[in-house]
């Protein structure tokens, strides 16, 4: 039960870290990439996409600024090949 209760433990401290991270590139608004996400452009996302997720992520550009916070994840994330994160740049950090 200890173990199950450590590892529980350590999931949700590791899902805080996203929430608790500085902002990497912040404009004065408090909008931006958090660290250890890049400021791209819609179409270098794209390129990294699996086909069928273009509309997806184009509909993440929600300001229309053609600019997305990207973050490509390890190869040891079995998900897709490559597995990456995104969102709009103008999410609240």
């Amino acid at each position: 039960m200890k173990i199950t209760t450590r590892a529980v433990g350590a999931m949700v401290a590791l899902a805080a870290i996203p929430l608790t991270a500085l902002p990497a590139q912040a404009v004065p608004s408090g909008h931006g990439c958090q660290r250890g996400f890049d400021l791209v452009s819609v179409g270098y996302v794209l390129s990294q996409a699996t086909p069928g997720f273009q509309d997806a992520i184009k509909a993440e550009d929600v300001n229309a600024d053609n600019l997305l916070c990207f973050k490509l994840l390890p190869s040891a994330v079995p998900l897709f090949e490559p597995t990456f994160l995104y969102y709009d740049n103008t999410k609240p950090i």
